[in-house]
């Protein structure tokens, strides 16, 4: 399920190591939590010019939604010890997830998302040092009431 334009419900879910195919973290959690709106304020908060303005397709988009799938992962990770299960069975077979160092991967998903947001800030400053600049001054030599 896409989460606006930035992100997508599988992109968080693969960060913080759950499958899609479980029932763990079902799209209507990420719906029920209104994850999309969460994103973009707290994107918007850091973000100089406004999401729409960036081309998702250039490096400063790329990084951008990259910043969008940390953000989303952050924001979940307090829920993945009452949504994800340590055992997963299906009555024939089992899977035990190792334990799960929550402040190690929250460490993580920060260092990722200051490292792609670098990305976007560098990419924009770069941008606009390069946009021609077409305002100036300049100081009249002929001055018209005194015809000097």
């Amino acid at each position: 399920m896409n989460l606006g334009t930035l992100t997508t419900t599988q992109a968080i879910r693969a960060v913080l190591g759950v499958s899609e195919d479980s029932d763990e973290l079902p799209d209507q959690v990420f719906t029920d939590l209104e994850i999309s709106d969460q994103i973009e304020l707290l994107i918007e908060q850091w973000l100089p010019v406004t999401i729409s303005s960036i081309s998702l397709s250039s490096t400063t988009g790329k990084a951008l939604r990259a910043c969008a799938k940390y953000t989303g992962a952050l924001i979940l990770l307090p829920s993945l010890t009452t949504a994800t299960a340590a055992l997963l069975s299906d009555g024939q077979d089992q899977f035990r997830r190792q334990d799960r160092d929550l402040k190690a991967l929250e460490e993580a998903l920060r260092r990722n998302l200051e490292d792609m947001q670098k990305i976007v800030l560098d990419e924009l400053v770069t941008d606009y040092e390069s946009t021609p600049t077409f305002f100036g001054s300049a100081a009249p030599t002929f001055d018209p009431v005194t015809g000097a």
